[in-house]
């Protein structure tokens, strides 16, 4: 065995001790603030009387926890892939712009940075400029997530 090959078998050893590590640290540490804001989520007036039925709490907490871990990195996966989609098509327009203006087609590396960088800034943007639309319903959301959770841990 050579050095060269032995470095990635360091490596990786190094990397499980790291994450052990951290493991070990997070796990026997108290997460105070972790668990004041997920009760401060589960208490919002807007959760209301959900998941208040005796009979039906703990399942209804565990679809509710089961949905929200596999539609989430589903809708996550959706926006991202509309976001590329667009950044795609503004890129486009740019280029086409670039070639009625007579730029070289060399510079279409910065219209790809440039649109993707407009698609982001713009979403940004209209976000906060909407939040008021859209984040009551995502609180009431995690607060509803956030119920589930310690319904199933007590």
């Amino acid at each position: 065995m050579t050095a060269r090959s032995g470095r990635p078998r360091i490596g990786w050893l190094l990397l499980l001790v790291v994450m052990l590590f951290f493991a070990i640290f997070f796990r026997t540490r108290p997460m105070r603030r972790v668990d004041a804001g997920i009760r401060w989520l589960a208490n919002q007036a807007a959760v209301g009387g959900e998941l208040q039925n005796p009979s039906y709490r703990a399942p209804e907490a565990l679809f509710v926890l089961l949905a929200f871990l596999i539609l989430t990195p589903l809708a996550g996966l959706l926006l991202f892939t509309l976001l590329q989609f667009v950044a795609t098509i503004v890129e486009g327009m740019l280029e086409s712009m670039g070639r009625i203006l007579g730029l070289p087609a060399r510079r279409s590396r910065r219209f790809s940075v440039f649109a993707r960088a407009l698609v982001f800034v713009g979403t940004a943007s209209l976000a906060y400029g909407g939040s008021q639309i859209w984040l009551p319903r995502c609180l009431w959301v995690l607060g509803l997530v956030a119920r589930a959770y310690l319904t199933l841990r007590s």
